[in-house]
């Protein structure tokens, strides 16, 4: 049986601590593109609170959506 694929929309915040060795990364599916861009800002701040919680001084978050194919059953409920 051949499954089609489908354009699935990558959420992918990359997060820079000052003092670390290393950027951290988050990412989220969505099934549009509009989903995706609208829910950058509300996924930046969750991100820049969870920061702000392990007491980090200075981050840098810089969010993107990338397209890509993919199966449907990769889609979140």
């Amino acid at each position: 049986r051949v499954t089609h694929m489908i354009k699935l929309f990558l959420l992918l915040s990359i997060i820079s601590v000052q003092g670390s060795g290393s950027v951290f990364y988050k990412g989220s599916l969505y099934k549009t593109l509009d989903e995706c861009k609208s829910s950058i800002v509300m996924h930046e701040n969750l991100l820049a609170w969870q920061a702000e919680q392990r007491n980090y001084e200075t981050i840098w978050i810089e969010s993107h959506c990338l397209e890509f194919e993919g199966f449907p059953p990769l889609l979140p409920s």
